[in-house]
């Protein structure tokens, strides 16, 4: 019998669309695929460079420490301090991806009744894991898809155990403004007994002017009580490549490392040996948001025709809002999301699974041609839905 916990598990719905769309794309039939959230890119040349010269080190094949290479573990603190400009007496474990990390952390620290705030929209697998460990998610209301602090604090009790952000967001494509930031380090502060889950996996795909800030920058003790996790997956186009950290309290680190001994074991060792001998290429990150930016400017064109237009500003992500077009109240995302994939071949995520209702995620990063087609297609026949 399967256990109780896996049998109530739900499957990742990006994953599951996006193979989907690839067995339809398999069998002869022109999908256009606006479901995952993957670069159509190779990583960066240099990056490949690397790996290529750690096939020829024996270490490649072999384990590493459970937390990871310490050489690489100190380089990727190093990087961390300097580019988020913060001093840290944190420790970081090298994982099997970001989510791999989040699921070690999560049962880390999650026990049975344990209430974890999260904001709305939000990740799916923040929701699957939170009720995977038996935790008690509490969901967080938003405005324009920016956390409500008001609503945040009222929902804060003594069963409070974890505080989870993501910015740059998945689905809205939206990081966090400074000010609310600010003012999130503020409350947080009060309640020294939450640990807060930062996850930071598209800082680098930022097209603002300024970097995203985060609660520990203005309240630097906060440092004392944040997990952030990262990884290479969007940054470097590697998403097949399963290499994610966690940054966090020394206590919290060792456990997680302790619990991944026993699963994994390590990261992978080849992997490793590459970014150890990598250094992060700003000019090729430059080149990804370039190509952001461009599908964003045909998105913005047809979506302000129809005027469904929200500003992002990070990530490659859109929230598409059908409310417009059913004009029922009713949550109508799954079948819109087949109706359309059926009529006209394109691809979306229901928004549903990210906490809202009545919507898709459009993901902006397929390769120009296919986003401007798809795109086309798509604000061409929406207003057909209301006939």
């Amino acid at each position: 019998m399967i256990s109780k916990r896996v049998a109530s598990l739900e499957e990742s719905v990006t994953i599951r669309l996006n193979g989907l769309t690839k067995e339809l794309i398999n069998s002869g039939k022109q999908i256009y695929n606006l479901t995952v959230g993957q670069l159509e890119t190779f990583p960066d040349s240099n990056f490949i460079d690397k790996i290529n010269t750690s096939l020829n080190k024996l270490s490649s094949f072999q384990y590493t420490a459970a937390g990871g290479d310490p050489a690489l573990v100190k380089k990727l603190l190093a990087d961390y301090s300097k580019r988020k400009n913060v001093n840290t007496n944190s420790d970081l474990i090298i994982t099997n991806g970001a989510k791999s990390g989040l699921n070690q952390l999560f049962a880390a620290l999650i026990d049975p009744g344990d209430e974890v705030l999260l904001p709305v929209p939000y990740w799916p697998t923040y929701l699957d894991l939170i009720k995977y460990y038996q935790g008690v998610p509490v969901t967080i209301s938003h405005k324009n898809y920016i956390p409500d602090l008001f609503d945040l604090e009222s929902k804060i009790t003594q069963k409070t155990k974890l505080f989870i952000i993501n910015s740059p967001n998945n689905p809205s494509g939206i990081s966090y403004p400074q000010n609310f930031m600010k003012n999130l380090a503020i409350i947080l502060k009060k309640y020294p007994n939450i640990i807060i889950v930062s996850d930071e996996i598209y800082y680098y795909l930022n097209y603002q002017a300024d970097p995203p800030l985060y609660p520990y920058h203005f309240e630097p003790e906060l440092l004392d009580r944040v997990v952030v996790v990262d990884g290479i997956s969007k940054c470097l186009a590697s998403t097949g490549l399963r290499a994610g950290y966690l940054i966090g309290p020394k206590f919290i680190i060792k456990e997680v490392a302790k619990l991944q001994s026993q699963t994994a074991s390590n990261s992978c060792a080849l992997i490793q040996n590459a970014l150890s001998l990598y250094e992060f290429n700003l000019e090729y990150i430059a080149g990804i948001n370039k190509e952001i930016l461009h599908n964003q400017d045909i998105l913005k064109r047809h979506a302000s025709k129809l005027g469904i237009w929200y500003e992002i500003d990070s990530a490659f992500y859109f929230i598409l809002d059908f409310s417009k077009f059913t004009g029922n109240s009713s949550d109508q995302s799954n079948q819109l999301c087949e109706k359309i994939l059926s009529d006209i071949q394109v691809s979306l995520v229901p928004i549903t699974q990210f906490g809202l209702t009545n919507g898709a995620r459009i993901s902006l990063s397929p390769d120009r041609k296919t986003f401007q087609d798809a795109t086309v297609k798509l604000f061409e026949y929406l207003p057909k839905l209301l006939n």
